[in-house]
């Protein structure tokens, strides 16, 4: 995420103009855009990793997994905001002819300049989804997971933080998939190896 695009408030209905016909994507909270910035290599390979493996493991299920092109809609605020993946169970709740409301599970892969975000920010808009199960936060700097599941319906939230030194497996428990750190971090060079020349 960048910095707020403009300090004037504006509307969801003018955000929404303005997205569907801008040239690149933007989030939305409190009345403010805030414009997206690009992934790192070792950002988008995460993503496309983790995408690739639900997507395999739910074809012929109620299930199906969603990319970052796909915009979520937090109604109570309102807010919009475009995870890395997102899976949705059952019939996609459709607003606005292209939000989403309904996920199931949500991943954000980290980079250094949207891990606050993420982990604050995005957290406390995502926990407000009924429908929301579990919320995945994936380093891009060092092989480390940190999972907060919802304790069934209340708004209890147990983490979990999975890395090299336990060595367990993401067990993904909404959709029934169990992913090794080796798949998610397959062919992948982490950014804190990365040096700038």
């Amino acid at each position: 995420m960048g910095l707020a695009q403009s300090q004037i408030l504006i509307s969801n209905e003018e955000y929404l103009l303005m997205e569907r016909n801008a040239s690149f994507k933007s989030e939305f909270f409190h009345g403010q855009v805030y414009a997206m910035a690009g992934g790192s290599i070792a950002h988008n390979g995460i993503s496309g990793n983790i995408f690739a493996a639900i997507h395999t493991h739910l074809k012929n299920k109620d299930c199906r997994p969603f990319n970052s092109d796909q915009r979520i809609k937090i109604s109570i605020w309102p807010s919009f905001l475009y995870p890395d993946v997102s899976v949705v169970c059952g019939k996609p709740e459709v607003s606005d002819k292209d939000n989403i409301s309904n996920p199931v599970i949500i991943v954000e892969v980290l980079s250094e300049s949207t891990e606050e975000y993420d982990r604050v920010l995005k957290y406390g808009q995502y926990r407000q989804i009924p429908s929301l199960k579990e919320y995945i936060l994936v380093s891009s700097k060092e092989k480390k997971i940190t999972k907060f599941e919802r304790a069934d319906k209340t708004d209890c939230w147990i983490e979990s933080v999975y890395d090299l030194n336990n060595n367990i497996p993401l067990n993904l428990e909404s959709i029934n998939l169990t992913l090794p750190l080796e798949a998610i971090y397959y062919n992948i060079e982490l950014d804190a190896h990365l040096s700038i020349r």
